[in-house]
């Protein structure tokens, strides 16, 4: 019953984001960067 499992984890909100473009425009970098700048 994997839906009974972390009842404070599943009533987390979350966030998805989805880094999308073209072969070695820096999405790797960019989200790095972002990242080491969050603060969690």
């Amino acid at each position: 019953r994997p839906h009974t499992w972390y009842p404070l984890a599943r009533r987390k909100k979350r966030n998805i984001f989805l880094h999308v473009g073209p072969t070695n425009s820096g999405k790797t970098y960019h989200a790095l960067k972002q990242l080491e700048s969050s603060s969690s």
